[in-house]
């Protein structure tokens, strides 16, 4: 069902430059989960739909979201489902079910097997009987996690369901959270499987009706138009009482990302001119696209209809009916007259890196290559007005040309100097061998100018943090560590005695230091750990609570190309794994031996 937990290691007993670091050892889980495969199949598609167009074009991408009738059943009816009744079954809901959350064991054509992942939100909803919380009435007879205090003292105890809370906060995700969960239900075993119905319809039909106002995180539109298609409201006008009972709409569910996407123009564009008190012509509106076939399909419509009527006469500790559940997916590909069949199946085996090319892998693969190119590294693309980072890289490339050509004339006259001299200075010329032993010039100054200029504009910001505005400097700092993660250190070019090589297994001093002071340079923003690196500060004054404050647009984009993937990849988790990678690569500087003096041999003749 899940990753395999091994153990977890702990370094709080350490010295201090680790103390309080830790990791949790797990499965490693190969594959792509479903969103990505999802996506990866899009592509495809769109090559062959369209193939003038590049298949990493989101917006084109966005249209062939949907999977063929017989996958989608399959995900979700033989995967999904049995995973979550046996989570279930041992006392445990998910809280956030999502098709990223479903990750593929392997990568070959084969391997079709699913583990969940991501169980940060998830909880027991069994507590031992004699809890405040235990509802004596409903008696656990399953499996369930036993609390290690009863083990310890050898005290046999049995389990209860959870007291069902009269108001419980927001859990999971706008996109796929059932519309109890929307309405402050306390969340259970019901809520799971009506967010699984969501994803099965956002993979067969390729949308859902509030699509595009989850991507906003506007989560009370999601609510509207949830109790809308549920018959729960009868329009979806925000300002309108809901609750009022009507007829349900479950055919929305499966009209097709196009209509959904070319709806929520058009609705748009409605409000704005009655927002301006303009009177509109209908005829001159954005036209809507046509809904899939299946929309109209009474048997797949009923189908989910079926699931619906019975989740909803669910109380909090009821069990869902999961044959049921399986009997009504497996409906949609009975029906065989109607089964799309312009839609491909899923090529199940997974490309590698370098079978599919960087770029398109990072929208598609499941793990970094083990050699990435030279110049390929993830940088933080801040897209607000008056956060975009007014210094291109080109302008410090073409500023270390100039140096370049100016260093070689220089070494041109130096090294006219020193003919007839015999001596062999190792590896090194004569020049950089004289720069490093006589000059005053500083370590520092055999960086390339981009290291240079990031390192001052970090070291700045960090002594000025309380003028500095952290967004920023979070900008800048990642900017700097994604180079030193990412980029090829020079060792022959940067590091002392110019006899160095990147494989030589000695310390470099140079790279250690300024390793050192990046993560040095951290901390007087707590290490960039508050949320306002992420969102606009809270005019609200309530900065606690960022759910409803605005994200900043941030993409994440490699260095070689101009357009970023905003979808594939977290900033947050772009900005982990270099702070992981900076503490770990100066760990291991710290234990290599510091680099032997170049040899210095001289001529008969000297």
């Amino acid at each position: 069902m899940i990753p395999k937990y091994f153990g977890m290691l702990n370094n709080a007993d350490s010295d201090k430059t680790t103390k309080g670091l830790s990791c949790i050892v797990m499965e490693y889980l190969a594959g792509e989960d479903m969103d990505r495969l999802r996506y990866r199949h899009a592509q495809l598609v769109t090559k062959l739909k369209e193939p003038g167009i590049m298949s990493g074009n989101y917006s084109t991408v966005q249209k062939y979201r949907r999977l063929n009738v017989n996958d989608a059943v399959y995900l979700c009816k033989d995967v999904f489902l049995p995973l979550l009744q046996n989570m279930h079954d041992v006392g445990v809901i998910h809280r956030d079910v999502k098709p990223s959350n479903c990750v593929r064991v392997g990568t070959g054509a084969n391997d079709k097997s699913f583990k969940l992942v991501d169980f940060g939100l998830s909880k027991s909803f069994v507590v031992p009987e004699d809890s405040s919380y235990a509802n004596l009435d409903k008696i656990w007879n399953g499996p369930w996690d036993i609390p290690l205090e009863y083990i310890s003292a050898g005290k046999l105890i049995g389990g209860c369901i959870r007291k069902e809370r009269d108001d419980a906060e927001f859990r999971g995700t706008s996109m796929y959270a059932s519309l109890r969960v929307h309405q402050k239900k306390d969340y259970c075993r019901r809520d799971d499987i009506w967010g699984l119905i969501y994803v099965f319809c956002d993979l067969v039909s390729g949308g859902l009706p509030w699509m595009n106002y989850a991507a906003n995180r506007n989560r009370q539109m999601c609510q509207i138009i949830k109790e809308y298609v549920h018959g729960e409201r009868e329009n979806m006008d925000e300002n309108a009482p809901g609750g009022s009972e009507s007829t349900d709409r479950f055919e929305e569910l499966l009209k097709g990302a196009e209509y959904h996407l070319s709806k929520f123009k058009c609705d748009m564009v409605i409000k704005e001119m009655k927002d301006a008190n303009v009177d509109y012509d209908e005829a001159k509106l954005p036209k809507i696209a046509e809904p899939l076939a299946m929309a109209s399909d009474s048997v797949k419509v009923n189908a989910l209809r079926d699931i619906f009527n019975h989740l909803t006469s669910l109380e909090f500790a009821d069990r869902p009916d999961y044959d049921l559940i399986s009997d009504c997916l497996g409906r949609f590909v009975d029906n065989n007259a109607t089964v799309d069949s312009d839609v491909p199946f899923i090529n199940w085996e997974q490309p590698s890196p370098e079978e599919v090319g960087y770029a398109e892998w990072k929208k598609i693969g499941s793990k970094r290559p083990k050699k990435m190119k030279k110049g390929i590294r993830p940088s933080l693309v801040f897209e607000d007005d008056g956060d975009v980072d007014p210094l291109h890289d080109s302008t410090l490339e073409q500023a270390d040309d100039l140096k370049e050509i100016e260093v070689a004339q220089q070494a041109e006259k130096v090294e006219g100097g020193f003919r007839g001299n015999n001596i062999n200075y190792g590896s090194g010329t004569a020049l950089s061998t004289l720069n490093v032993t006589s000059s005053n010039e500083s370590e520092l100054s055999r960086l390339p100018l981009q290291l240079q200029f990031r390192l001052a504009q970090v070291e700045y910001n960090a002594m000025n943090p309380d003028t500095i505005p952290i967004h920023l400097a979070f900008r800048d700092w990642m900017e700097l560590s994604t180079s030193l993660v990412y980029d090829t250190w020079d060792s022959e070019k940067y590091e002392k005695g110019n006899h160095r090589t990147n494989d030589d297994g000695y310390r470099r001093e140079l790279f250690l230091r300024v390793v050192h002071q990046t993560l040095e340079a951290a901390k007087p923003f707590d290490n960039f750990i508050s949320s306002d690196c992420f969102y606009f500060e809270n005019k609200d004054g309530n900065d606690e609570d960022i759910r409803y404050r605005k994200k900043r647009k941030i993409t994440i984009a490699s260095k070689d190309t101009i357009d970023g993937d905003a979808t594939s990849r977290s900033t947050l988790l772009a900005f982990s794994k270099v702070s992981c990678a900076l503490r770990a690569l100066m760990e291991i500087e710290k234990e290599r031996l510091f680099a032997p003096p170049p040899a210095l041999s001289f001529s008969t003749g000297f």
